[in-house]
């Protein structure tokens, strides 16, 4: 289960609704799945996909590789709606975690491929 709160953006700050619109986008192009939220941090997911998993990202885009992984696993991926909240200091850093999370579409394939 996924959190989504893309349904309603009121109070996102509008760079956040671009990169989060973009990102949604792409892991949905690589997870074959239509993903409705890619980078809230509200989940629950089924142990067995965390112990089946072959995670290779450390920081912000493990949000991403975890659907895509889970996707590619076959689970059922329910997004469930949620209010946009943002209280205090983000550690989210524009650029820098927008070139890992191109790093991340850039290298999950072939790293897959070569890791069999």
């Amino acid at each position: 289960m996924v959190g989504n709160r893309l349904y309603n953006t009121d109070g996102m700050p509008f760079e956040r609704k671009i990169s989060n619109a973009c990102s949604t986008f792409i892991v949905s192009l690589m997870s074959g799945i239509k993903v409705e939220d890619s980078q809230c941090g509200y989940r629950a997911i089924k142990r067995w996909i965390l112990e089946r998993a072959t995670l290779l990202s450390k920081k912000y885009e493990i949000e991403s590789e975890l659907i895509v992984e889970a996707a590619r696993m076959g689970a059922k991926i329910a997004f469930i709606k949620i209010p946009t909240i943002y209280r205090g200091k983000s550690y989210f850093h524009p650029i820098v975690d927008t070139l890992r999370f191109l790093w991340f579409v850039l290298t999950y394939f072939p790293k897959r491929w070569f890791l069999k």
